[in-house]
């Protein structure tokens, strides 16, 4: 059984940090601050999508979208800043687009410092929304969750060839999983049998690759760093050929 007051005390937490990281983003601009800020929404939309009806009623939907868009703001500013540091470090050269990316992160910064008042309040109704609506989960609906979700990565990983948006996809769902998992007692999660250092691994290729297609897409990219993206393409297919045929994990 997963207690509610368990399920409160995640919940807490997540929005404890979640408020800390965004305060602190708009006082220093820092975007470690911001990337932390957006790891809080991630942790809390795999707290609410594996605990059944908490996220379910339309005022509660509605809420959780208006999270989603700051989430989606914050994300603009995080993108543009991790390819202004790819320019950096890549022997890669489009001034052009490097000067376009560095717009967007003065610019969506700015817009989004600007709505500090509006982003906050939504957080904190967010926590009197959900705060205290939670209900005691059976360990048999927890797994029925968990084996569900594994089927449709199953399904999706034996697509081929193997798509960026697909895969994209598929880590979304692990990473997910792998939240929920951190929060669950420990004789639940002993009873899931996950391979969590597996499923990290997996997740991990997948960014990277992810990552490393959409700068790519912004440069005139040399050889070196193709070959590059090439070996992190080949590395996300290998672990996903285990994962078909082992069915991994479970």
């Amino acid at each position: 059984m997963f207690k509610k007051g368990q399920q409160q005390k995640h919940f807490k937490s997540i929005w404890d940090a979640m408020v800390f990281h965004l305060i602190t983003f708009f006082d220093t601009q820092k975007p470690e601050s911001l990337h932390q800020f957006r790891l809080q929404i991630k942790k809390m939309k795999s707290l609410l999508f594996f605990i059944p009806n908490n996220a379910q009623t339309p005022k509660r939907s509605h809420y959780f979208k208006s999270v989603q868009l700051i989430y989606q703001h914050a994300g603009r500013i995080r993108s543009a800043h991790l390819h202004l540091l790819a320019f950096r470090q890549s022997a890669s050269k489009n001034p052009e687009q490097q000067q376009k990316q560095e717009q967007i992160y003065q610019n969506e910064t700015a817009l989004f410092c600007a709505k500090r008042r509006a982003y906050l309040k939504v957080l904190y109704r967010i926590n009197q929304v959900f705060s205290g609506n939670f209900e005691d989960i059976a360990q048999k609906t927890i797994l029925k969750r968990y084996k569900k979700q594994f089927k449709k990565l199953i399904r999706q990983f034996e697509k081929q060839p193997v798509h960026m948006k697909t895969s994209h996809n598929c880590r979304k769902k692990i990473k997910n999983m792998l939240y929920f998992y951190n929060t669950l007692p420990k004789k639940i999660a002993r009873k899931l049998h996950l391979n969590t250092r597996y499923l990290d691994q997996l997740q991990d290729a997948i960014g990277q690759y992810h990552d490393a297609d959409l700068f790519q897409a912004l440069t005139t990219a040399p050889k070196r760093q193709i070959v590059q993206s090439n070996r992190r393409y080949d590395k996300m297919c290998a672990l996903i050929q285990q994962f078909r045929e082992e069915n991994a994990i479970y």
